[in-house]
């Protein structure tokens, strides 16, 4: 993950994807629930994967880099090779469309039906 502060200055984080999160920390740590604060809070940042916008390659030299776009903000990434890259790119669609799929059809179920 890049750093906020700096140009280019790159932090190393273990990155990963659980439920409707991605959550990234300084140390390898897992979580099994994202949705409780307390396991959340084991690690140093994430966000809900229902705000991404989308997920995009970054033109590189080495083709390692990659964006996953929020309403407000862009988080970028690089990975260690450009097949790492192509597994996060490819995973996060992937997720993002079932989280959809699985949206488009709690809508049209009961639970969400505004006539009842």
């Amino acid at each position: 993950k890049r750093s906020s502060t700096g140009f280019h200055q790159w932090q190393r984080r273990w990155v990963i994807v659980r439920r409707t999160h991605i959550l990234w920390s300084s140390r390898q740590t897992d979580t099994t629930n994202p949705l409780d604060p307390k396991e959340r809070a084991k690690f140093n940042n994430s966000f809900t994967l229902l705000t991404v916008k989308g997920v995009r390659p970054v033109s590189s030299r080495g083709k390692r880099k990659f964006d996953v776009i929020l309403p407000n903000s862009v988080y970028h990434f690089r990975c260690l090779t450009p097949e790492q890259r192509t597994l996060w790119l490819n995973g996060l669609q992937q997720h993002l469309k079932a989280l959809t799929d699985s949206m488009r059809f709690l809508r049209r179920s009961v639970f969400f039906d505004p006539n009842k």
